[in-house]
Formats: structure tokens, C-alpha cells, sequence
């Protein structure tokens, strides 16, 4: 479930489109679920936005208490403070070795926090959360990072019965801006 920038309200499109019954069912049949950010929020159990700063509901007044998808053990309290910046930090799922180091962008609103049983996605406090099968992070970019995405690929190849594939892979983002700055030089060498 990707990122948002009003998590409530895309929660509820979510209800609204009969999303929702289809993503519990996915996971409680063994459904691998992924959530970054505001998708990480949604699939947490409460989300408190007593401040109203996610919106108005449909009459009009904050959405004080939300149930959220109940697929993570998280809860969720919307704040003024938002998270704003460049992380790196170790990963701890999928938990195979060697340990990876990733990196990304923390963007958000408001704090999460475990109130059930489930892993830490990475030695940051906060920054995310496993139970079997549904994982989330606040870690933007996360996808971009080549050997992690590999290691998320190939747990999910495993469960098919394919072989794993290599985790020789670049960050995915550095691989794109040195492309586009060789076809800048090309374009300013000949244009």
C-alpha cells in the first residue's frame, strides 16, 4: 500500500471501494502485504487524529478515532511535528544474513507505535514493522535500495518454490541519476 498524504481519507476510499475486504482477505489467506508510510498507518489497528489535521469526516468534524485495516498491531497519533529527513538504517527483515543497510526519505505525520506482537523492520525505533506475512515502514525510497528489494523478492520467489536470484543489485535511484546525467552531458556535448 504506497504512501499518502491524507491517510484517513484514503482509508476510507479504500472502504468505500470494497478495497479493504479484499486486502483482509489477501492477508488472512497468506497474502504478502507491504506498506510504506501512510499504507503502513492504514494497516494498523487506530489512528487518533484528535487535532483534526488528516481532514474532516462526512459531517463536517474531525476524525477523532479510526479503526485502521487491524492487519499490523499498530496505533497511530496524528501530530502537528512532522518527520522530515534523509535516513540510513540497518534492516532487520527479512532477517537472513548478511544484514543490510538501507537508506531513504522519512516523511510523515504523527507516530506509530507496536501494540501487539511484531518485529522491528530496523534497528531505528519507529521506523517499521513485521508480523508474518504484512510489513511497513515510514522509509520512503525503500524499494529503491537493490539488495534489500532482491532479499523482499526472493522470500517471496521461496514461497513459490523458485530458486533466488542474485542480491548484487545497485540502489535503484543512483542508478537513475547517473543515467540522466549521461544523457545530459550527451545532450549538451551535441545539442
Amino acid at each position: 500500500i504506497p504512501g499518502s498524504k491524507q491517510t484517513l481519507r484514503d482509508l476510507a476510499a479504500l472502504r468505500s471501494s470494497g478495497q479493504e475486504t479484499d486486502l483482509i482477505r489477501y492477508a488472512k489467506n497468506g497474502g504478502e502485504l507491504f506498506g510504506i508510510c501512510g499504507g503502513m498507518q492504514m494497516l494498523g489497528e487506530q489512528l487518533h487524529d484528535p487535532d483534526g489535521l488528516e481532514g474532516e469526516g462526512p459531517s463536517g468534524q474531525p476524525r477523532a478515532d479510526v479503526a485502521g485495516l487491524g492487519l499490523l498491531p499498530l496505533r497511530t497519533m496524528f501530530s502537528g511535528d512532522k518527520a522530515l529527513h534523509q535516513r540510513q538504517t540497518l534492516v532487520l527483515w527479512p532477517d537472513q544474513p548478511p544484514q543490510l543497510e538501507v537508506e531513504g526519505f522519512e516523511l510523515h505525520r504523527g507516530t506509530s507505535e507496536a501494540i501487539g506482537d511484531c518485529d522491528p523492520f530496523s534497528a531505528d525505533d519507529g521506523l517499521g514493522w513485521v508480523r508474518e506475512t504484512t510489513s511497513g515502514t515510514y522509509l520512503h525510497g525503500i524499494f529503491e535500495n537493490g539488495p534489500w528489494r532482491r532479499r523482499w523478492l526472493n522470500r517471496l520467489r521461496r514461497r513459490r518454490g523458485l530458486a533466488d536470484l542474485s542480491e548484487q543489485q545497485p540502489h535503484h535511484s543512483r542508478q537513475r541519476n547517473d543515467l540522466l546525467d549521461r544523457l545530459a552531458d550527451a545532450f549538451e556535448e551535441h545539442v
